[in-house]
């Protein structure tokens, strides 16, 4: 593809795009920042792909143009434990419109009634849980790590963790 969407916290999208752009050296590389101008919403519960019938058959963060109401998102499964989500990222000035749309006919949760449920089922975040005194290995992350792929930073010491069995905390 000719672009890459990179999806983090609020709080840690200047930190990423400041990353992104330190460490790409020859590629012919743009990072465009668009925390201002999206809206990141997550709707779950049982029923989700019934509700959503257009997401079947797609891989987690694998993007998918659709319309909800009348408002147009960029929609995708966030791979997370619980398969019973999808999450929706909307332009900010439909934001207010997108939630009226939601607010009759579903419950909300706020925040903090969503770190609970996040935390139950060990799904981290960027600031709280993960930090740079964390290794991947440490946060739970091996799933999403390559053993194989050439090199990146930090590469030889996960890989040295994990061959020798040396992760003291999870």
């Amino acid at each position: 593809p000719d672009y890459m969407l990179v999806i983090t916290s609020y709080d840690a999208c200047k930190k990423v795009k400041d990353w992104i752009e330190f460490y790409t050296i020859m590629e012919d590389v743009v990072v465009e920042e668009n925390c201002d101008r999206l809206s990141h919403h997550r709707v779950s519960g049982a029923g989700i792909v019934e509700l959503f019938p257009q997401m079947s058959g797609l891989n987690p963060f694998e993007l998918r143009e659709i319309v909800v109401g009348s408002i147009p998102c960029l929609a995708f499964m966030p791979d997370v434990k619980s398969p019973s989500s999808i999450d929706l990222l909307v332009q900010s000035e439909s934001a207010a419109e997108f939630i009226n749309y939601w607010t009759e006919r579903a419950d909300f949760i706020d925040g903090d009634g969503f770190d609970r449920i996040r935390i139950n089922e060990g799904v981290p975040v960027y600031g709280k849980e993960l930090t740079d005194k964390f290794n991947p290995l440490e946060a739970g992350l091996i799933r999403h790590i390559s053993f194989n792929k050439g090199c990146y930073i930090g590469q030889e010491v996960v890989a040295r963790l994990n061959t020798y069995d040396k992760v003291q905390r999870q």
